[in-house]
């Protein structure tokens, strides 16, 4: 069986995790609600902080 190892998420799905983070919820939370680890939690993070910094500039 062929599968794409790397599973895309949508953008709004990755704005209501956040969403769900920033409201107070801890982030181990946020990953067992959400069906997520926390390793890509963490990644999606890092990647708005950049975005946000690009911005800035």
């Amino acid at each position: 069986m062929c599968y794409n190892k790397f599973m895309a998420y949508e953008l709004n799905f990755r704005k209501r995790v956040i969403e769900y983070v920033t409201a107070g919820h801890t982030k181990k939370e946020a990953c067992a609600v959400f069906g997520i680890s926390t390793n890509t939690l963490y990644v999606w993070e890092k990647q708005l902080a950049l975005l946000k910094a690009r911005a800035i500039t």
